[in-house]
């Protein structure tokens, strides 16, 4: 805040006003102690004036840094929101990607199975066929021995 300098003849009133502390000026003011000197009155609310708007600039200004402060932290907490949506979306996809492999792994785990019940029942019928040959086999033998014997 760009403030005109103070005059030659107040610089010294003023020293003394800060000498005295603010709340003595003021009750000094409030209890009518300066009213046989109007120029001494006038200073002196002069100095109460840009005491309190030095207050109020440094007031605002702590406001100031306060709301940049809090933007500031509205922007991280927008940015880690940002970047959770995006963790978010991403984990959903894989999730969806696990999902359709789990269920083409059910799909063949099912086929498998369909697979090892057929090579079971096939065999099966193979050691069915294998014994039956064997019988076949000994059927043979013993018809041949038979013959053998018979001539």
């Amino acid at each position: 805040m760009n403030r005109p300098p103070i005059p030659p003849h107040l610089t010294l009133l003023f020293a003394e006003f800060e000498r005295q502390s603010e709340s003595s000026v003021r009750h000094a003011v409030m209890a009518g102690e300066y009213d046989g000197s109007s120029s001494r009155l006038a200073a002196a609310t002069e100095w109460l004036r840009l005491k309190d708007e030095l207050r109020a600039a440094e007031s605002a200004a702590r406001q100031d840094i306060r709301e940049e402060e809090a933007l500031s932290i509205a922007r991280e907490a927008l940015a880690t929101s940002k970047q959770a949506t995006d963790n978010s979306t991403d984990a959903n996809t894989i999730a969806r990607e696990a999902l359709a492999t789990s269920r083409q792994a059910t799909v063949n785990s099912t086929e498998a199975n369909e697979i090892a019940r057929s090579a079971e029942a096939n065999a099966r019928f193979a050691n069915r066929v294998a014994v039956m040959a064997i019988v076949l086999t000994i059927a043979m033998a013993i018809k041949e021995l038979i013959e053998w014997y018979s001539k």
